[in-house]
């Protein structure tokens, strides 16, 4: 059988990249992912990094498709990827695909976006049943097992005539939207009932702490200064404000400043006046 060789005509040259002889040796590192202080995404690859793509797809943005791919994190994709059913701990994943450390503040905000993620499931047409003991006839109406005598059941109507013909006596409570109805005395329930009787409780104890202070402005820096000075010699507890030309002393001290008036007698007249 003869083989036929095929020699591009067109092309003198060609170059041969690091990225094709890696592929040719088997030798293709793996990709490299750095996750940014400001949610960004970075992907370094030889090939299209599929895998991690489709990891992180559920999460993030598409900023720009390059050599290196760029990714953002969203708030709202984070949640609700993990309020799904068997949704990978987010953190782990981004740990396991990150080639460092998650910055502090990813991991704080990954942490307030999952409390976010609470998720419910309403049930429409269905009902609680309290059992006191077992009840196998109530099997085939069971949804779910919601504690060992509780279940949440469908078709109510037709199990509470079916307790009646096996010789039970089913109580029925059609609860309103607004509030629950309460059951009569000597049901067995679960729920609480409301007390007849107000709970008396001792109001709690409490200190709170005062201090009274008595603050002096003067007219002038000049007279401002004597009365610091005086205080230091006095050796008196004291407060000043410059700026504001003012002395605040506690009312036990307050017996200093009117011996330093009575001292500047001779100088200056000086009267105290309370201000509203």
């Amino acid at each position: 059988m003869r083989q036929t060789c095929i020699h591009p005509s067109d092309i003198s040259a060609f170059r041969v990249r690091d990225r094709l002889a890696n592929v040719m040796k088997s030798t293709i590192s793996e990709p490299k992912v750095w996750i940014q202080p400001n949610f960004e995404v970075y992907i370094e690859s030889d090939l299209y990094p599929a895998q991690i793509l489709s990891k992180l797809a559920p999460l993030t943005d598409v900023v720009k498709e390059d050599q290196v791919i760029i990714l953002k994190l969203k708030k709202e994709k984070v949640a609700a990827s993990a309020a799904r059913d068997k949704a990978p701990d987010i953190v782990s994943l981004l740990q396991s695909v990150s080639s460092r450390e998650l910055p502090r503040n990813v991991l704080t905000e990954l942490n307030a976006w999952n409390s976010h993620a609470g998720m419910f499931t309403l049930y429409e047409g269905f009902s609680l049943l309290e059992e006191a003991r077992a009840l196998p006839e109530a099997d085939e109406y069971t949804l779910k097992r919601i504690s060992p005598n509780i279940r949440l059941i469908h078709s109510a109507d037709k199990l509470f005539s079916r307790l009646e013909d096996a010789g039970w006596v089913p109580l029925s409570a059609n609860h309103q939207d607004s509030a629950l109805v309460q059951l009569p005395e000597g049901a067995c329930t679960v729920f609480r009932r409301k007390s007849a009787m107000p709970i008396s409780r001792s109001p709690k104890k409490a200190i709170l702490s005062r201090k009274t202070n008595i603050v002096h402005y003067f007219p002038s820096e000049e007279l401002y200064e004597i009365f610091v000075r005086k205080l230091i010699e006095a050796k008196g507890p004291f407060e000043v404000n410059k700026a504001g030309l003012s002395i605040i002393v506690s009312p036990k001290s307050d017996a200093l400043i009117k011996e330093i008036i009575k001292e500047l007698r001779k100088d200056y007249h000086i009267s105290i006046e309370d201000m509203e």
